[in-house]
């Protein structure tokens, strides 16, 4: 995983498919597997940032409770974020009888 799938991504040219597509990854194994063999799971969850990831199937597999944090971490700086810009809206609303 660390050689194949990156030379993969730059060999299929979509290094740059983020900027308009969703990115979904699926783990291999499961989180409680990575813990059990020591993975390190913050390389882990960085790597999939670096990818510009929008979701991630963990196999409905628990995450152990000492990597929650990280988790909960990862997921509010993954997936789309949304900017407001502009908001437009009547000076008087429609009064609703």
């Amino acid at each position: 995983m660390l050689d194949i799938y990156p030379q993969q991504v730059v060999r299929a040219g979509i290094q740059e498919v983020w900027r308009k597509r969703p990115v979904s990854l699926e783990v291999c194994g499961t989180v409680s597997e990575w813990k059990r063999d020591h993975f390190d799971v913050n390389y882990i969850l960085d790597q999939a940032l670096r990818w510009h990831v929008t979701s991630v199937n963990l196999k409905s597999s628990p995450i152990p409770e000492e990597w929650k944090s990280q988790f909960g971490s990862f997921q509010k700086k993954m997936g789309y974020r949304f900017l407001l810009r502009r908001l437009e809206y009547p000076r008087r609303s429609l009064a609703v009888p």
